[in-house]
Order: C-alpha cells, then sequence, then structure tokens
C-alpha cells in the first residue's frame, strides 16, 4: 500500500472538485432566491456591526515575517461582527441568544501599489465543521432530509435517516458533531472572542493559519440587554461608546504536513506542535456606528479570503470553492439589489 508523502504548503485538490463546486454554487444560488428579498449574504448576513480602525503591524517582526501585508506599519481597517446562521423558516434571522458561529472579518484597506484590499476572516472556532466540497454537498442533502421530515435528531435518540438520505448522513455525521461545540460556546460581546481563521493560507512560500485574540475587555451581561434577540450588537455599541477595543493577531505556521492538514480544515493545528506568534495588534475606534448610513455600507462591502496580495493566497478545498462561490454570490447580490 502506498501512503501519499505530504508536502508543507502544498494542495492537493479532491478529484472532480471544479464540478462539485458548480453543483454547490447553483444549489446556494437558487437558496438566496429562494429567500427573496432583501438578498442577504449567504454567508454570515446577520450583522452586529461594522466598525473602523487599524491594524498596526508590530515594529520588532523579524525579517523572514516581513512580507505581504506585514512590511508596511499599518492600515486602516473595516471590520465586520456576524452570525452565521440564515433566514429561519418565518424569514427572520436567529436569535443571539441562541448557540450560533461568530464571525470576524476584517478589511485592510489601500494595500500594495495598487491600493488593493486585504481581507482576514474568522469565527469563534479553532476549525471548520466542513473538511472539503463534497462533505458540503453532503451536509446539504441531509439539511434537505431534516427540512422534509425524512432525517431526524433529536439529543439523546439514535438519528432516524431514511435510505435516500443514508450515504450522505454517513460521510457527513462529524459536521453535527463540529456544530454542536461551536452552538455551546458562551458569548457575551464580539469584542471577546477568540477567532480563528480554520482554513490554511500562503504567507510567502510557507502555509499558516491565523488567530484574532481580544484584549480583555468589560463583560457585557446578555440579560441586562434592551434588545436580548440582538445583545451581540448591544455589546459593541455600548463599549465603543466610552473606548476602544483591541485584538492581537496572531499567525501559526505549517510545521508537519500530515499532521496539519492543508485540505481538511476540521483538523486543528496543534499549538503543542507549532504556537502561535503575534505580528499585529487590531485597534477599533471609539465610534458610533449604529446608523442607517452605515448599515447600508455594511450590507454594500464584501469579504472574501480572496481579496488578497498573491503573498497571502488562500489554501486547501474549503477556500478554492469560496473563490467562485464568494464571487458570484457577491454579484448576484448587487444586481439583484438593483
Amino acid at each position: 500500500m502506498n501512503l501519499m508523502v505530504l508536502e508543507l504548503g502544498k494542495e492537493y485538490p479532491l478529484a472532480g472538485e471544479d464540478k462539485l463546486i458548480d453543483i454547490l454554487l447553483a444549489s446556494l444560488s437558487q437558496d438566496l432566491d429562494d429567500k427573496g428579498q432583501p438578498m442577504l449574504r449567504q454567508q454570515h448576513p446577520k450583522s452586529h456591526g461594522l466598525v473602523k480602525g487599524e491594524f498596526i503591524v508590530d515594529s520588532n517582526l523579524p525579517e523572514d515575517l516581513k512580507i505581504g501585508v506585514f512590511q508596511r506599519e499599518k492600515y486602516d481597517v473595516l471590520i465586520r461582527f456576524s452570525n452565521g446562521s440564515n433566514k429561519r423558516k418565518d424569514g427572520h434571522l436567529q436569535s443571539d441568544m441562541v448557540g450560533d458561529a461568530r464571525g470576524i472579518a476584517i478589511k485592510l484597506l489601500n494595500v500594495g501599489q495598487n491600493n488593493n484590499e486585504q481581507d482576514f476572516v474568522g469565527i469563534n472556532h479553532p476549525v471548520m465543521f466542513i473538511k472539503d466540497i463534497k462533505g458540503y454537498l453532503d451536509f446539504g442533502l441531509v439539511q434537505k432530509g431534516m427540512v422534509e421530515g425524512k432525517v431526524i435528531l433529536k439529543p439523546g435518540e439514535p438519528p432516524q435517516v431514511d435510505d435516500e438520505f443514508r450515504e450522505p448522513f454517513q460521510a457527513s455525521a462529524y459536521a453535527f458533531g463540529i456544530l454542536k461545540e461551536i452552538a455551546a460556546k458562551a458569548t457575551t460581546s464580539p469584542l471577546d472572542i477568540i477567532y480563528w481563521s480554520t482554513t490554511p493560507y500562503k504567507l510567502g512560500e510557507k502555509a499558516i493559519k491565523y488567530q484574532m485574540v481580544p484584549h480583555q475587555t468589560q463583560t457585557f451581561n446578555p440579560q441586562n440587554a434592551q434588545d436580548q434577540d440582538n445583545y451581540l450588537r448591544e455589546g459593541i455599541k455600548q463599549y465603543l461608546q466610552k473606548r476602544e477595543a483591541y485584538f492581537d493577531f496572531k499567525i501559526q505556521f505549517q510545521t508537519d504536513a500530515d499532521k496539519m492538514l492543508i485540505e481538511d480544515p476540521t483538523i486543528e493545528w496543534k499549538e503543542s506542535d507549532s504556537p502561535f506568534i503575534k505580528v499585529a495588534t487590531i485597534k477599533i475606534f471609539q465610534q458610533e456606528f449604529d446608523t442607517a448610513e452605515v448599515k447600508q455600507q455594511d450590507e454594500s462591502l464584501s469579504f472574501s479570503p480572496w481579496h488578497c496580495l498573491p503573498e497571502h493566497r488562500p489554501l486547501g478545498g474549503v477556500n478554492r470553492a469560496r473563490n467562485k462561490i464568494y464571487t458570484q454570490l457577491s454579484e448576484k447580490r448587487k444586481l439583484d439589489s438593483h
């Protein structure tokens, strides 16, 4: 039996991946149509706020880390905080009181010689819930089965799965365990969360993941919120009215190609194998952001890991799918909003 010898930083695309991406894109596009106007983002549609700040590169970086955006002192940034869940059956977005993936999207402005953008995106968990595009399609089929009552999952009871959904359910069952872990995380404020990229990226010729770690803030109690369904926005608003907020931006190098996989973001890169290294500070200004103008700007912006310099190119199958899917769905949202 011949085992493939994996190389650091190298990608290994899934057979037939491009076709699978097209199938997934068609499904997600139809899903947006079915949800009607206003057409929200397919991924992380509920925003807790779009805020302004700075991305300040550490002044004492070693020369071998001064790559891409880390060659300059600082950048203006726009940062969007979000929930992962889409609209419920009743057409409303899920309450913040329900466990969910919490997201961050950071857009560095005027990057490089052509004044491009550099986006960094992350969630409140070290791994992605899906390992590849086939897994995403399998998971989507299972969700369809759940809507039709042909897949029934109840806590403490064996799954009830009709034969037509048995194969995709078995192939994607791991995803439900990861989603359960994510949903169980207590959240007081998006400013108090550690965020991970989950998927890998280039840093020059090497592969990295990144992490955003908050500085200590004054904890917001959701029970004291005026609107508990939207308490995460309220928590950011109250804090930034009075003071600035900060995150440390850290990177983690792939040092073992067999244990720290490029093509499977459900596998955590352990800090015991490769510790995170601080390379920058994210400073969020004291500000008022809960306005109609900022909300409109929020909805008009597009965030993607592929808004990047070549030195920070996304790696792995999930990111390759994002390249086509995010671009086309973003264009669809823009066209349908006119």
